[in-house]
């Protein structure tokens, strides 16, 4: 159930599975037509953890169209330094021998299209 500030009843409510987790219906104050039956798909998002990293970091595809993806780090300074393959959207990047700081990625497709771009800090222990 979700509230609003200036409003003093209930502005949405969305209904979850029987595990609770995955929404099936969402009903909101002004007409209260249920706007989605069924389930939900996931948003397309790419998945960095951990972040920060010291050694090992997994990018993981979600909700993108099956097919190959690779991921490319930046330094500082724009310098590419590494491309990896992500195998069926999953992929462990080593990053043992990287100064520390930030890294910008990048994460396309089979097209180089990019998808996804965001930046990985990496620590050394």
């Amino acid at each position: 159930l979700f509230f609003s500030n200036t409003e003093k009843e209930i502005i949405a409510e969305i209904n979850a599975g029987s595990d609770g987790l995955v929404p099936q219906s969402v009903t909101y104050k002004d007409n209260g037509v249920v706007s989605a039956v069924g389930e939900i798909l996931p948003a397309n998002q790419v998945l960095v953890s951990p972040n920060p990293a010291s050694e090992n970091a997994l990018f993981t595809v979600e909700g993108f169209a099956a097919g190959d993806y690779f991921v490319r780090l930046f330094d500082a300074r724009g310098q590419m330094v590494l491309v990896e393959k992500l195998a069926k959207g999953n992929g462990n990047v080593d990053l043992t021998g990287m100064s520390g700081g930030p890294y910008f990625y990048q994460v396309y497709d089979e097209k180089n299209k990019a998808v996804a771009s965001g930046v990985l800090l990496k620590i050394n222990d």
